[in-house]
C-alpha cells in the first residue's frame, strides 16, 4: 500500500487548500514560500483563531479561511482544484476518511499534489487503507532529516513517529503499482 518516493516542488506562484489546518502552520508555511493563494480550512470553532493569525502574519492578500466540512455538498459546491492540498494529522477517524476522499477528489485536478504528514497511532493503517480503497495511492515521502528513532535520539526528543506521505489518485490500470506519474509527488 506504501511506496517510498522522493519530493520536490516550487511553491512560488501555485494555489494551496489546507485540510483540517487546525492553526494553519503547514498553510501559512506555504503562503511564506511564495503560494499565490492559500485556502486554510477547518471548523467553524477554529475560524477566528485561524483568521488572527493570517492578520498577524500579515498573509491576508494571500491567504484566506474558510469553513470546510469534508464531504458536505454544501462545502465541496464552492471548492476549486488547487496545485497543493496539505493535510497535517488528520487521520484520526477511520469513518470520517471517505468524506475526506470525496473531497480530496472534488480539490485535485490532473496535477495536484496531496501531502499529509501525521504521527504514527494504531489506527493510521486504517485511515490510509480506506482513502487507498477509494483510488489513492499512498506513497511514504523520504525525510531529509531521517528517522526519529535514530539510535542517536533521545526517548523525550520525539513525540512519536512522524511520517510524510504524497496521496494521488490512481487509475484502475495502475492499481497495485506506482503509478506512471508518480514523479509528480
Amino acid at each position: 500500500m506504501v511506496t517510498q518516493g522522493q519530493n520536490e516542488f516550487d511553491l512560488r506562484g501555485k494555489t494551496v487548500l489546507e485540510l483540517g489546518a487546525g492553526v494553519g502552520l503547514p498553510g501559512l508555511t506555504a503562503a511564506m514560500l511564495g503560494a499565490s493563494r492559500v485556502l486554510l480550512t477547518d471548523i467553524e470553532p477554529l475560524l477566528p483563531g485561524l483568521s488572527r493569525k493570517v492578520e498577524a502574519n500579515g498573509m491576508g492578500n494571500v491567504v484566506e479561511v474558510g469553513k470546510l466540512v469534508w464531504g458536505s455538498d454544501e462545502s465541496l459546491a464552492s471548492l476549486d482544484e488547487f496545485d497543493l492540498v496539505l493535510m497535517s494529522d488528520v487521520f484520526f477517524d477511520r469513518e470520517e476518511m471517505e468524506s475526506l476522499g470525496k473531497t480530496l477528489k472534488k480539490a485535485c485536478g490532473e496535477k495536484t499534489r496531496v501531502w499529509a504528514s501525521t504521527e504514527i497511532r494504531p489506527w493510521t493503517g486504517d485511515c490510509l487503507s480506506v482513502l487507498a480503497d477509494m483510488g489513492f495511492g499512498v506513497f511514504e515521502l523520504q525525510s531529509p532529516l531521517g528517522p526519529c528513532r535514530s539510535s542517536t535520539a533521545k526517548a523525550d526528543e520525539c513525540s512519536g513517529p512522524f511520517v510524510a506521505f504524497c496521496l494521488m489518485p490512481v487509475s484502475p490500470n495502475e492499481a497495485g503499482r506506482a503509478p506512471a506519474t508518480f514523479y509528480s509527488c
